[in-house]
């Protein structure tokens, strides 16, 4: 049966319908997730999966959250692919603890996205991305926060951004 799920995952994956993306585990004495996570390309097939045939569904969708993440993942790793810019992509997250939605690697440089549905920004967005930033120990990373909103800022040394953008 497992075999089977593996070959069915593959297919969906070659056919670009899904992707997966690996975990970041590098250097921590911590337990971390080390399993990859699952993407559609489409996030329009995904909620059509889901039963979602109406725009207005998605907003009070109790999956509304993995939607918008899946939408932000697939749209950052899209744009790069356009560009020709070949960096590695992760996640990275701590089981029942921070996690951070996208890791851009570019030769030595990193970048922690985290993304956030939500249309106002809360300083508590910025929780995971300080987390993370204190873990790594990184001293050439930079630090993201995408979310639904439309305004553009810097705060607590983080980049927040619209998504679109």
């Amino acid at each position: 049966m497992l075999i089977r799920l593996k070959n069915w995952l593959s297919m969906l994956e070659a056919g670009y319908i899904i992707f997966f993306l690996k975990p970041w585990h590098e250097n921590y004495n911590k337990r971390l997730v080390k399993s990859p996570k699952m993407y559609f390309w489409d996030t329009g097939l995904a909620a059509y999966l889901a039963g979602i045939y109406e725009e207005s569904q998605m907003n009070t969708h109790p999956l509304r959250r993995a939607f918008f993440e899946t939408l932000v993942v697939s749209d950052q790793i899209k744009r790069h692919l356009y560009d020709k810019i070949p960096p590695e992509w992760y996640f990275w997250s701590a089981p029942r603890g921070p996690e951070v939605d996208l890791l851009r690697e570019q030769g030595t440089s990193l970048k922690a996205i985290d993304i956030k549905s939500s249309k106002t920004f809360k300083t508590q967005h910025l929780k995971h991305l300080h987390s993370f930033s204190t873990l790594s120990g990184n001293s050439g990373l930079s630090l993201e926060l995408k979310y639904d909103g439309d305004d553009e800022f810097i705060q607590e040394g983080v980049e927040v951004r619209p998504w679109q953008r």
